[in-house]
């Protein structure tokens, strides 16, 4: 569990700080380059994947726990 929840915070830090280097580096970007393309692919994975930390740091949820039948 301690392992589990290390690893989702862990990756819950690395998708503030890529979305903290996305939004500094967004004034920089051209609007109709490639950088732009690049820069909102990246972020869709990287939103995606805050949003399921944030879900599973509010739940707890511990996925080495045996669940109940």
């Amino acid at each position: 569990m301690l392992l589990t929840r290390s690893l989702v915070r862990f990756l819950f830090t690395a998708s503030i700080l890529l979305l903290l280097l996305l939004a500094f580096a967004a004034p920089f970007i051209e609007p109709d380059s490639g950088e732009a393309v690049v820069a909102t692919l990246s972020l869709i994975p990287i939103a995606l994947t805050l949003l399921g930390t944030a879900i599973v740091i509010v739940t707890g949820w511990d996925p080495s726990r045996p669940t109940a039948d």
